[in-house]
């Protein structure tokens, strides 16, 4: 009688022994699977993360800014010396004022001569002038020339030149003292006047640099987004700009030469060495991926553009589609605009580049002189890229083209107007 309580209560201790060490088991599993499951997120997150700024640092599309003639990358300099003048003086770019464009042909060279007129607050030290320019244009190929006349009383005027080339005329104003009394300024650009201007600006290189892209398309502007096919973040941009409602364009790479900055169109480019079949395949491949596609222009290319049967098979292919070509003008030897024509496909030219320099000033300076071609000519197309300082400029000057006349549309309202068909 006294073993078997004692043999009950032995066994109500083993099973409780043995359940507690279930438990322990099972929630020392738990524990396990919950620490792997919590490291695998984090392992997951830093590749996703290490992925994205490889992509966003290191993956940088380059495009082709070809230089047609020395006379046109010496008034690119000057621009660049200029603004950069007038900013180390603290003359603000909303008081320099493009008042002239015109073409000049010499002796086989072509370039554009600008006038500008600046107005300042004192009258400027001619000493000051000559040792702040001076500064600027030291680095000028070849030499630069600064005259300096003190025509009138409120009047200083500036030309610069180089080798005989004349770039620019400037008229520095004085004093120019600001009011203090503000008065409403009406837009020039209202719903009963029309503008004085229209201009487009086609962002390219498009799908590759998020943030900045989104700040682009965000901005109250009709911008064209030119995307590049086999770039990372293409859907999630292009969604964000269809919803924005803005115009979408394939930005299909092709060929550039050797010596071309970067020189590596990237995946999917159109190639000198291939026949139609190729040509076809790789475009309508790199099309498949930019759904809502209105129209093409070119990555690069300074090679693959100057080959007109290549060029023409390309072309075959975008007048299959209904789409028009905006030639990128990487080659002043392109054929892309004449079999174009030609083929009876709209076709459009770059006018400028925006921001082959990423400086504030000098990409100010390329928005100043497209500004002033079409306010001359009455459109104007420029070509800028996903940069951090492009978008800072544009975001400066969102408010200031309606208050010049000036209309931002996208690349496809010209073809209504069919304007840059005599460019």
């Amino acid at each position: 009688m006294v073993k078997k309580p004692v043999k009950q209560k032995s066994t109500s201790t083993k099973k409780r022994k043995k359940v507690k060490s279930q438990k322990k088991k099972f929630f020392s599993a738990w524990r396990i699977i919950l620490s792997v499951i919590i490291i695998l997120c984090i392992c997951f997150f830093a590749i996703f993360l290490i992925k994205d700024m490889a992509i966003q640092r290191f993956v940088k599309p380059v495009y082709e800014d070809y230089k047609r003639l020395q006379a046109e990358q010496i008034v690119k300099d000057f621009d660049r010396a200029i603004y950069s003048s007038f900013y180390d003086l603290g003359i603000s770019d909303n008081n320099i004022h493009f008042t002239d464009i015109h073409r000049e042909t010499h002796n086989g060279l072509t370039w554009d001569i600008a006038s500008l007129r600046v107005k300042i607050e004192s009258k400027p030290s001619i000493k000051e002038l000559e040792e702040v320019f001076s500064l600027h244009l030291k680095d000028i190929p070849d030499g630069a020339i600064l005259v300096i006349n003190s025509t009138k009383k409120g009047l200083v005027h500036l030309t610069l030149s180089n080798k005989g080339i004349k770039t620019h005329g400037i008229d520095i104003i004085y004093p120019f003292k600001k009011t203090v009394k503000t008065v409403p300024v009406k837009p020039l650009i209202t719903k009963h006047h029309k503008p004085l201007a229209r201009l487009a600006i086609i962002i390219d290189d498009m799908g590759y640099n998020k943030k900045v892209g989104r700040g682009l398309i965000d901005l109250d502007m009709p911008l064209t987004f030119a995307f590049l096919p086999y770039s990372p973040f293409l859907n999630n941009l292009r969604k964000k700009a269809v919803e924005r409602g803005r115009i979408i364009m394939l930005h299909m790479p092709m060929e550039p030469k050797k010596n071309a900055n970067g020189a590596n169109p990237g995946k999917g480019a159109l190639l000198t060495g291939m026949n139609r079949d190729k040509i076809k395949k790789a475009f309508f491949n790199a099309l498949s991926r930019v759904d809502g596609t209105v129209g093409v222009n070119n990555h690069m290319g300074s090679l693959f553009t100057e080959n007109e049967a290549g060029v023409k098979d390309f072309l075959l292919c975008v007048k299959s589609k209904g789409l028009f070509v905006v030639d990128s003008l990487t080659s002043p030897d392109s054929a892309v605009y004449p079999i174009a024509k030609d083929m009876m496909i709209p076709v459009f030219r770059r006018d400028i580049f925006l921001d082959n320099v990423q400086t504030e000033p000098a990409i100010q300076s390329q928005l100043d002189r497209l500004v002033s071609i079409s306010l001359k000519r009455g459109w104007a197309i420029g070509i800028a890229h996903p940069y951090p300082k492009t978008l800072e400029v544009l975001k400066k000057n969102e408010k200031k083209f309606n208050k010049k006349g000036i209309e931002i549309v996208p690349v496809s309202m010209f073809l209504r107007f069919n304007r840059p068909s005599s460019n």
